[in-house]
């Protein structure tokens, strides 16, 4: 319900507005004098404030330091306003950027086992446990990850926050299958201006097709059988001895 705060000394006036506000769904307060207007403005919210002066007169000090309060108010909450719908339709396009692209973007704890704070929706799609899920378990991240890579993962974590702040490394997880999959971790460390670690902001890209296809090559390579050289066909052959 919209709140209206109506300051006006006369009564009849004022039990007029009430009852066209009311009529209207408002909930409506009224005080008799600016000073104690302007401390109920301070004190509680409203949508809606109306000054109401009968007949022409000079405004007091309280009435003009009232006024110039609520234009203060009123401007601030204005450009409040238009940031809040510029930051809407930016978040809408990010959501929509992140929701599209194959990786999984994430924002986690700065110690181990990196709680989750939020991760996307292809987090479900490619490992196989819900949005959910990674918010509730906070030690998810760390039992996905491969046992034989987990002591490597921190240790440059820990070497980032002592330096640089970013983080770039290959590691394997298991998805719900208990299927390994090789994955691509950048994350760069947030802090406060006071230099406090906050959070890791990162992303996972999926690197196991990229993997295999190395572990391939590699495989027949060292299968590949050794080959006599090529006869030398510059150099002409030797005559048989008689």
């Amino acid at each position: 319900m919209k709140r209206v705060l109506v300051v006006e000394d006369d009564p009849d006036i004022v039990e007029l507005i009430h009852h066209y506000l009311k009529a209207e769904g408002f909930e409506v307060e009224s005080l008799a004098d600016g000073r104690r207007a302007l401390e109920r403005l301070r004190a509680a919210s409203f949508g809606l404030l109306i000054l109401a002066t009968p007949r022409p007169h000079v405004w007091t000090a309280q009435e003009r330091k009232l006024a110039s309060y609520v234009a203060s108010v009123a401007a601030v909450a204005l450009q409040t306003s238009r940031l809040l719908n510029r930051l809407s339709e930016t978040d809408g396009r990010l959501r929509n950027l992140i929701e599209d692209i194959p990786a999984v973007v994430y924002m986690s704890e700065v110690e181990f086992p990196y709680r989750t704070f939020h991760v996307g929706p292809q987090a479900e799609s490619i490992l196989g446990y819900t949005v959910r899920e990674w918010l509730d378990d906070p030690e998810l991240f760390a039992k996905l990850v491969h046992p034989d890579d987990i002591q490597g993962l921190v240790d440059l974590a820990e070497e980032a926050k002592r330096g640089s702040g970013l983080v770039q490394a290959e590691y394997r997880m298991l998805d719900r299958a208990g299927n390994t999959r090789w994955f691509r971790d950048e994350a760069v460390l947030v802090r406060d201006p006071a230099g406090k670690a906050l959070a890791w902001n990162g992303i996972l890209v999926e690197v196991t097709s990229i993997k295999s296809m190395e572990a391939s090559q590699q495989g027949a390579s060292r299968q590949a059988p050794d080959l006599p050289p090529s006869p030398d066909r510059t150099t002409p052959p030797r005559p048989p001895h008689d």
